[in-house]
Order: C-alpha cells, then structure tokens, then sequence
C-alpha cells in the first residue's frame, strides 16, 4: 500500500455541511451519479511533502518542526464556485474554487513552504489554486457561482496521511493558527 503525506487545512462542521449541500445541488442540477468525497476527506492541500515509504525520519521530523513554526493568524477562507478542472485522465475532478484572491491563504502557504525548504522537505512554488476537491466524474461542469459561498476561519492545519487508493486519511499532526 502506497501512504503520501500532505499539509491542508479542512473545514469545520459547518462549511462540511454547506459543501454537502452543494454536492447534493450539483447531483441533482447535472445528474451525477458520482459517490462524492467524504466528509472526513474534505481538505484544501497546501504543499504535498512526499511518499512516506521514501522520507527519512528526519525529514518526517523536519516537516513537523517546520509547521511548528508557523506562527501566524487564523484567516477566513471562502470558495464561491464550482467548477470541473481539466484532466488527462477520465474522470474529471469537480472542485469548490474561488473568484477570490485569497491573499492570507496564499500568505500562509508561501510561509509554510518556505519553513519546510529551509529544514531540507521539498515545497513546491508553482502557482497555487486554492480549491476542495469534491468528486472526480466523466461529467464536465462548467463554472458556475454559488449563491452563498462555503466560508470558515482556518484556526489550524494538518499534516495528512494518505492511503493511496483507499479512501482514506490520517492525521498525524495539527498545529494551530493564532487568533485573527
């Protein structure tokens, strides 16, 4: 079994509820027949860090001092569209995005990044397009604005442990972001 591990931030109950609200929208407007992604697998990723079969200890240990050294606030988020992302392969990921620039997400990510290159774990730069993946379907959705946007305060993020294939996360780290 393949495990990776990834840095993201989840919405609360709240937002997870909102989302689930857009997915049965979704479901019923475009007739998907998709099985969307679960409540417990919602997440925005900020920087994947890696195969956890290929990371040292020490770089395992790097990551977790690198996130502990962020010491910033806690920033609201807002996705106020839905939308298909291209893809090479079949099945299409259908994502909440924004119109947004999100400027203290992008901030907080660039900050993040920066704590895990100077530790030596690979962060990457590339352009960075804030979004949760909700379903992956043949079915291409064409952008459209929601009516009310899926908002929460990030208060703190994660460090995720992904079983490749398996549907399923695990978290092995959280690390709070100050009061806003």
């Amino acid at each position: 079994m393949t495990e990776s591990l990834f840095f993201a931030l989840q919405p609360d109950v709240t937002a997870i509820t909102q989302i689930q609200q857009v997915s049965a929208g979704l479901c019923a407007q475009h007739d998907l027949s998709t099985r969307f992604i679960t409540a417990d697998r919602l997440h925005v990723t900020l920087h994947f860090v890696g195969d956890l079969a290929a990371l040292s200890q020490d770089q395992l240990e790097h990551a977790h001092a690198a996130a502990a050294a962020i010491k910033l606030p806690a920033f609201e988020l807002s996705f106020d569209k839905v939308l298909s992302f291209r893809s090479a392969k079949s099945e299409r990921p259908l994502v909440l995005a924004s119109n947004a620039s999100m400027t203290a997400l992008q901030l907080f990510r660039y900050e993040l990044g920066d704590q895990l290159r100077r530790r030596g774990v690979p962060a990457d730069k590339t352009v960075f397009t804030p979004h949760i993946t909700l379903a992956y379907d043949k079915y291409a959705v064409e952008e459209q604005i929601l009516a009310v946007p899926v908002k929460w305060t990030a208060r703190e993020f994660v460090l995720i442990k992904s079983f490749v294939g398996k549907s399923r996360y695990e978290v092995l780290g959280r690390w709070p972001l100050g009061a806003a």
